[in-house]
């Protein structure tokens, strides 16, 4: 007899029932175990940043099943996404209890535009200048096929001139000038 609070602590309880009649009494007592579980918690981070073209492991904590937004099960998982994209996993306990989490993969697009320019001196000799334009916000460094590490070439000799620029996250893109 009494009011039943709420339980907010994960453990083991007993509760004992008896019912009251108008004729007889209380009723003998009924003995019933109540386990109470935690929720699960999963953690899968906040952003991942990979390369354009490249994939990348998400890992989320906890212990259950997992289940990812991309239908693939199980953890990690591999994902090779071409845009910035979420992934949202649920992990479900041993008790059918669930949790969700959501972690941001960021895809860093790399490309490298070339312009050449060609000049040609009094004598007939060729000369001109390479200018390239990487994409994106990041820093860059750059290897040419000659040696130079310049962002653009300028009196250089007629030829093919390939660069590859590399950005702070390691990413590079490759392009080519005649």
């Amino acid at each position: 007899p009494g009011a039943i609070s709420s339980i907010t602590t994960a453990g083991t309880y007993y509760l004992r029932l008896r019912a009251r009649t108008a004729c007889c009494g209380w009723s003998i007592p009924v003995y019933q175990t109540i386990q109470v579980v935690n929720n699960p918690t999963v953690d899968a981070g906040l952003n991942d940043t990979l390369c354009n073209g490249g994939s990348i492991t998400l890992t989320a904590n906890g212990t259950g099943t997992f289940v990812w937004s991309d239908n693939q099960t199980g953890n990690p998982i591999t994902v090779s996404p071409v845009v910035t994209t979420l992934y949202t996993v649920t992990l479900t306990n041993a008790n059918g209890c669930t949790a969700t989490d959501t972690v941001r993969v960021i895809v860093s697009p790399l490309t490298v535009t070339v312009d050449s320019v060609k000049t040609v001196d009094c004598n007939g000799n060729s000369t001109g200048a390479v200018f390239i334009t990487p994409s994106g916000t990041s820093t860059f460094t750059y290897a040419w096929s000659n040696a130079t590490n310049a962002q653009d070439l300028q009196g250089i000799e007629a030829g093919t001139y390939t660069v590859t620029a590399t950005n702070s996250l390691g990413c590079t893109a490759t392009a080519t000038a005649t």
